[in-house]
């Protein structure tokens, strides 16, 4: 035997007690063919990346189960043909690598109030008030320069020379005989 794992999508619109008994269902395919049911974990109701058919959400389980290889086929037809499934996917649990655990660090309240040294060069010291109004008389160069930067300053001197492009590409005037 082999272990496997499973993960299933249930329709969203199953009420409580269906849904109970579209997972005893699929449990009973797994249990009925000499399988082994190691884990059930239920995810409950989370929103799907793309619509499958026209379901934004689902119920997600995941079994862990162990399984002869040659049943496995048999498995996934049945899951297949079971309406309440809406996706589903089994894979050697051998090839899943082991969840990451997150090491959590004791935090002091010292270090929560001292801030390191990189961090303080950064921050902004507040702006004396003598320094306001040298900014106010520099702001025309200010001016000056956001002009050159300005997308629609760039348009309107890149616009002489769409028009001249224009005028090359125009066909040529048709004489006042011809258009009577």
């Amino acid at each position: 035997m082999r272990e496997y794992e499973l993960m299933y999508l249930l329709s969203p619109e199953l009420p409580e007690d269906e849904m109970t008994a579209a997972t005893e269902r699929v449990s009973s395919l797994i249990t009925n063919r000499g399988g082994e049911i190691t884990k059930v974990d239920t995810w409950g109701r989370r929103r799907l990346a793309y619509p499958i058919r026209r379901h934004s959400d689902g119920y997600y389980t995941v079994l862990r189960f162990n399984f002869e290889p040659g049943q496995t086929v048999e498995l996934e037809r049945n899951l297949r043909l079971t309406e309440q499934v809406l996706r589903h996917i089994i894979v050697h649990a051998e090839d899943i690598p082991p969840p990451r655990t997150i090491r959590r660090v004791p935090v002091t309240e010292d270090s929560m109030r001292r801030m390191p040294a990189a961090d303080e060069s950064m921050r902004r010291a507040p702006a004396p008030e003598a320094q306001a109004p040298v900014a106010e008389e520099r702001a025309p160069v200010a001016e000056e320069s956001e002009a050159t930067t300005r997308p629609e300053t760039v348009a309107e001197e890149q616009a002489p020379v769409a028009e001249a492009t224009e005028a090359t590409t125009r066909p040529a005037p048709v004489p006042e005989e011809t258009k009577e």
